[in-house]
């Protein structure tokens, strides 16, 4: 892969780097992800398991 002049143009650390204020800033698909991944991790699993929890008291109420 061609790099330039600057051999760790491409390196993970340098992209990295260049997307940092995105990150934090909220700005481009990588702040769009970013601000994703900061909201989903607590919501999903609550309204998964609130969801399996409905599911299986409702199964327990027909089944008895």
């Amino acid at each position: 892969m061609w790099r330039g002049s600057n051999p760790n143009a491409h390196s993970p650390v340098s992209c990295a780097l260049q997307a940092w204020p995105e990150y934090v800033e909220g700005r481009g698909a990588i702040g769009q992800l970013a601000a994703l991944s900061r909201d989903q991790p607590a919501r999903a699993p609550t309204r998964l398991g609130g969801l399996a929890l409905e599911r299986v008291s409702d199964q327990l109420r027909t089944s008895a």
